[in-house]
């Protein structure tokens, strides 16, 4: 679609029709410019020759309100007396004759108040008190609406009907109707007689209003205070013009009426329906047929039949530039489109002229009636392309009987943003939404759908659909609701394409589900989220990948009533693959499912540690070979049967273990071995982010990919220019969070991290690419940020929870690090302009510096930390309960005995730091010694970073260093032999709760390229004191005394 179409940016024009459903009839006229209000006051001589004119407004005023008093008492009020005792006649007839009535006595109210402003005002008149230039636009609305019922009546042929009904009643009352001239001498000229006297006295009376203001402007010609009357009569001139015009549409549309036969009559005809133009009158052909143009619709007749179209969706071009015929012009209304020819250029354009002429009209909903040729009639002929309007479908297979209201452009359904003043949309959803019973979700579609919708669709079966369109099918986005039942309804709320759901979408169904995830064809496609009522009798939740609106690919399913958690491969809705089953009660196993049968050998490790590696099915029922492994060591190898947990039967071999016994042996084993890689878990949210950023200049990617329609619509015309950083960067609402900076950084063929690190980045700008990130991480209007929730969620789901096991540590673990991985790979594409290229010099040591470890795992681990961290706790359950247990042992000595209790050099005991008072004894004192090394280590559990986490550990052996110095007042090293009990030292005085969590959780996270020298000996110290402090042969020594 051609980017400058005016449904990107509608017009003003556009902006006022959607009042038009309920509009009131108004007319402008060409010349009229201000308000006769802004008369200013004028000298002596103008105001003499204002009085003379206003006493002879006077006298035609008192004369003109006598006439219509007398037309109303003597003629009308029996016209409706007769008219209401009928019995038989037509209902429209009646209401015309009231609405003639009613418009009469105003317009005799309106005469009596002009004639008592002039009586009051005649001495001391002014040309601003003048009633004619001070009431000029009430004037002109009572005329206007008297004239409208007047044509109204004549087009139903009322005054023929009501000369039947009456010729009697005026033969014998010729007294009171002498004065009025009827012609009683037949039925027919007695209705032209009323049709005389009921519209030439009112029109001639704005002829004269006419002439007095003439004459007042050509005495005043020369001086600059005659605007007042100049806008006056150029209103009263264009008033006359259009009853002119008013009466001759009337009498051309009675003619055409009477003309019809009573088949067509009834199928066309309307009380305020005027014909604009006939194909008799001007020929045209193709297709075949009779054409009636009328002020509302476009009316085709063939033979007995008639087919019409509504003015407000009807568009018309010529068709100069790409057909040999030239005169021809095309016709397009939804769901066709005609091409119409005429015998020559000037019928071309008196056709094409009247056409748009009367579509405006429509539109705008204004009685002018320029004429043709007329100065500045093709200026007031512009017609909006966009619009809004009502229609209903007949021949859409789609849209059959549905009713679609909303925005238009060339025939078809078509909108990018809404006019926030169109209330009318806003309360049909509420109301929908609300029947539905969807009222949770009202707050959030208030502030955020109702923004964008463009239109409304409703099926006669109960189906809606409100929000974008373009090209006549929903895109963007879109809210649509779907009967499932009695009483029942899907609502989906979600990006469409084309026609069909897709993109990032959230579905309700009726039955208490609800899916959060991508569509793509109308299918569940992609990542996303389903989940069930809690109150239905097998509440589940599944996160994972889609294939055609199926499972499929890996993902992970809570079967909240059996208490059980799968994490493994689907397909078809099925577990197919290597998978892992996680249960409440701490039973857990591992193998191959196909079509949810677990086939070939697999593992059951129980809540006892007790592990079994062979055959068995998925209700754990052991079939064949096997290995049985005891918590203790103890094996039993051979062929088993019966349910597990039910006493096993077996035919096979017993062994003791051979070795020291270690009763972590089994405990220790870990799931997911067999389960794909970490990086090709999620590789469906990831390569759902590369749809989005490979989708070059889509303008509606990032709020589809975001789950959110950007108000900034308006500002993206223009971004067909653009790279999809800086698209990010106007669709993204900054409301509340700082705005960052998207810069162009297309993907170069080939690149990696390493290029990336080595070409966009310098050593020096290394905390600025992490500040960067840090905010692009925090912002969920961010596509990272996006991303990274997502992982985040995805990440919850599957490890924490009921079903959270240690088990799980070393899958959990290896997620982490991809998702740093990927995520360093990505951001290639959002990297500020500010971190581009630098010295070529430095890429060794950006190499170094800048990787997944120390840019992207740092600022994503603590939003993974704490679900982590618990994985690690359970996995060292054992080894930190049997480390504690020692710090509570050694938390009953004083600094001093326990110094000596841990064979720490007497000469490197800081003494000098205890200060005693009169009534402390040196071996009682405690939290005294190597005070600033202890409050440095117990910092290690205040961060998520393993770097941080290795600098805190540094840092405090340079502590104890330190203070070793100080006391022996010399430069000191300290050996591994010196290092070792001091550190036990401090550790057990620093109380950290799960040293050995926080020790594993650095050996797993730290950056690779770090590993040995400084690093790997403290790590090294520090688990020889986590190991010593452990040992029971450290509590069964005896204390010092």
């Amino acid at each position: 679609m051609d980017s400058n179409c005016p449904i990107q940016q509608p017009g003003s024009d556009t902006l006022s029709q959607r009042s038009r459903f309920s509009r009131n009839w108004s007319t402008s006229f060409s010349k009229s410019a201000s308000s006769s209000k802004e008369a200013l006051g004028l000298g002596p001589e103008i105001k003499e020759k204002c009085q003379r004119e206003a006493a002879y407004l006077f006298k035609l005023e008192q004369s003109f309100k006598n006439s219509v008093t007398d037309l109303k008492t003597h003629i009308l009020r029996p016209l409706v007396k007769t008219e209401s005792s009928d019995q038989k006649n037509r209902p429209q007839l009646k209401e015309a004759l009231l609405v003639l009535e009613e418009s009469l006595e105003a317009l005799c109210n309106e005469s009596e108040e002009h004639c008592l402003h002039l009586a009051d005002t005649l001495d001391s008149l002014t040309q601003k008190e003048l009633y004619l230039l001070k009431n000029t636009q009430q004037l002109k609305r009572v005329y206007i609406w008297y004239f409208t019922a007047f044509t109204n009546y004549v087009v139903l042929c009322g005054f023929e009907h009501i000369a039947k009904q009456t010729s009697d009643y005026w033969k014998k009352n010729k007294k009171i109707v002498k004065g009025f001239r009827l012609d009683l001498s037949s039925n027919a000229s007695l209705s032209v007689s009323l049709y005389r006297v009921f519209h030439e006295p009112i029109r001639l009376q704005v002829q004269k209003y006419i002439d007095v203001l003439r004459k007042l402007s050509w005495c005043l010609k020369k001086n600059p205070e005659t605007k007042p009357i100049t806008d006056a009569l150029a209103t009263f001139i264009d008033l006359d013009k259009w009853i002119r015009q008013s009466l001759d549409v009337a009498t051309l549309t009675k003619t055409l009426w009477n003309s019809l036969g009573s088949k067509l009559t009834e199928l066309l005809f309307l009380p305020e329906r005027r014909l604009r133009e006939d194909s008799k009158n001007i020929p045209l052909s193709c297709p075949e047929g009779r054409f009636l143009l009328f002020d509302d619709s476009l009316a085709i007749i063939q033979g007995s039949e008639s087919s019409i179209y509504k003015l407000d969706t009807l568009w018309v071009e010529t068709l100069d530039n790409i057909c040999f015929e030239r005169n021809q012009l095309k016709v397009l209304v939804p769901e066709e489109e005609f091409i119409f020819t005429m015998e020559d250029s000037q019928d071309k354009m008196v056709w094409f002229w009247k056409l748009k002429q009367a579509i405006r009209q429509h539109l705008d909903g204004k009685l002018d009636f320029p004429l043709w040729g007329e100065e500045g009639s093709e200026d007031s002929c512009s017609v909006p392309a966009c619009r809004f309007a009502a229609y209903t479908f007949i021949n859409n297979p789609r849209f059959k009987d549905a009713v679609y209201e909303g925005d238009w452009y060339q025939g078809k359904p078509q909108g990018r943003w809404a006019r926030l003043h169109n209330h009318s949309i806003h309360s049909n959803l509420g109301t929908i939404l609300n029947s539905l019973g969807l009222r949770m979700q009202m707050a959030a579609v208030s502030n955020w759908y109702f923004h964008c919708f463009s239109g409304i669709m409703k099926w006669p079966d109960g189906r809606n659909y409100a929000g974008t369109y373009e090209e006549g099918q929903e895109h963007g986005f879109g809210v649509y609701v779907m009967p499932a039942g009695p009483e029942i309804f899907d609502c989906y709320k979600c990006h469409w394409k084309s026609g069909k759901m897709h993109g990032y979408g959230i579905c309700e169904y009726g039955i208490g589900m609800t899916y959060k995830g991508y569509f793509q064809d109308n299918q569940r496609h992609g990542f996303g989220i389903l989940h069930s009522s809690q109150l239905e009798k097998l509440p589940f939740k599944y996160f994972g990948h889609w294939e055609n609106d199926k499972k499929s690919g890996y993902g992970v399913f809570d079967d909240l009533d059996r208490e059980e958690r799968y994490l493994g491969t689907w397909l078809e809705d099925c577990k197919h693959g290597n998978g892992v089953v996680i249960t409440q009660s701490g039973l857990c196993y591992e193998g191959n499912f196909q079509y949810n049968k677990i086939t070939g050998s697999g593992t059951i490790l129980s809540e006892d540690d007790s592990a079994y590696e062979g055959e068995f099915t998925e209700e754990l029922v052991l079939t064949g070979k096997g290995k049985l492994t005891f918590s203790n060591g103890y094996v039993i190898e051979g062929l088993f049967s019966n349910k597990w947990g039910s006493g096993l039967k077996t035919n096979g071999t017993f062994c003791k273990p051979t070795e020291e016994l270690n009763p972590l042996t089994t405990s220790k084993m870990q799931l997911g071995s067999h389960i794909i890689p970490a990086k090709e878990r999620w590789q469906g949210i990831y390569d759902q982010f590369m749809d989005f950023l490979n989708s070059g200049s889509d303008e509606t990617s990032v709020e589809s990919f975001l789950g959110f329609y950007s108000k900034k619509r308006e500002k993206q015309k223009s971004l067909k220019s653009m790279t999809i950083t800086k698209k990010v960067e106007i669709a993204m609402p900054h409301s509340t969070e700082d705005s960052l900076d998207f810069l162009t950084c297309n993907r170069p063929d080939g690149a990696t991290s390493e290029k990336l690190a080595s070409n966009q980045c310098i050593l020096a700008k290394g905390q600025q690419l992490k500040e960067y990130l840090s905010k692009a991480f925090a912002s969920s209007h961010h596509p990272l940020g996006k991303l990274l929730q997502t992982l985040i969620l995805v990440f919850q789901g599957t490890f924490s929870g009921i079903c959270m096991h240690k088990r799980l540590l070393s899958m959990a673990q290896q997620e982490v690090v991809s998702h740093a991985k990927e995520l360093f790979e990505l951001a290639r594409y959002f990297l500020p302009k500010s971190l581009e290229i630098g010295d070529p010099s430095t890429e060794a040591a950006i190499r170094d510096n800048l990787n997944a470890y120390t840019v992207t795992l740092p600022l994503i681990l603590p939003r993974f930390y704490p679900d982590l961290f618990m994985l690690y706790m359970l996995y060292h359950e054992v080894e930190d309960s049997m480390y504690w247990k020692g710090i509570l042992y050694l938390e009953l000595l004083s600094d001093t005995k326990l110094l000596e209790f841990l064979e720490v050099q007497k000469d490197l005991w800081p003494l000098q730091d205890i200060h005693l008072t009169n009534k402390q004894r040196l071996s009682v004192v405690k939290d005294v010694c190597f005070t600033s090394a202890i409050l440095c280590f117990q910092k290690i559990s205040t961060t998520a970073d393993p770097q941080d986490k290795l600098d805190t550990l540094m840092k405090t052996y340079l502590e104890i260093e330190s203070t070793v110095t100080r006391v022996l007042k010399r430069e000191y090293n300290l050996s591994m032999d010196d290092l070792l009990p001091l550190l036990v030292y401090v550790v057990s005085r620093a109380r950290i709760l799960h040293l050995g969590a926080e020790l594993h959780l650095i050996r797993d996270m730290m950056d690779p390229s770090t590993e040995g020298g400084m690093n790997d000996f403290l790590l090294t110290a520090l688990d020889s004191c986590y190991q010593h402090i452990q040992k029971e042969e450290l509590r069964s020594r005896s204390l010092p005394k």
